[in-house]
């Protein structure tokens, strides 16, 4: 009976594991668009945390926003997380004065691709198309910036 309890036990933490995965994440953006994790299996993701009180974090904006005008297109999709995680209200206000043109989604994907170590703001990682983090950048990124740290990501990926 030991025996039994425990396969079943082990079944069950199995199932609930892979229930977790990133390929079952569904994350939401301020809009109200849902975001699947599996979607983005294939391409370059770029995670960004920022806060509306981080001078940094609003400076750096600008050049995200370039940096997403031109390269959304590309096989790339570049998510703001707002660090603070507020209210939806208060998100779009910080949207609104900071003059964020990309994606913002709702939900810390933290724990959908292991993105730990978030000791200061603004910091950006850079996810691979198999959903590994490949790069973490501390401090404010130019869009010139980011798209060298692509580009040595892409090369290290081909290597």
């Amino acid at each position: 009976m030991k025996c039994f309890l425990k396969i079943i036990l082990c079944l069950l933490c199995s199932s609930i594991a892979m229930g977790c995965t990133q390929e079952g994440s569904v994350l939401h953006d301020t809009k109200g668009n849902p975001i699947s994790t599996a979607e983005l299996k294939g391409k370059w993701v770029i995670i960004n945390y920022w806060a509306d009180w981080c001078e940094s974090c609003v400076k750096e904006i600008p050049e995200l926003n370039h940096f997403y005008q031109n390269n959304h297109d590309k096989n790339i999709v570049l998510l703001g997380v707002n660090y603070d995680r507020m209210p939806m209200s208060d998100l779009q206000i910080a949207i609104h004065k900071t003059h964020i043109a990309y994606p913002v989604i709702l939900e810390d994907p933290a724990a959908t691709w292991a993105l730990n170590d978030i000791e200061a703001l603004p910091v950006t990682f850079i996810i691979d198309p198999q959903g590994k983090v490949v790069k973490k950048i501390l401090g404010a990124n130019t869009e010139q910036s980011l798209l060298a740290a692509m580009q040595q990501c892409y090369k290290i990926k081909k290597a």
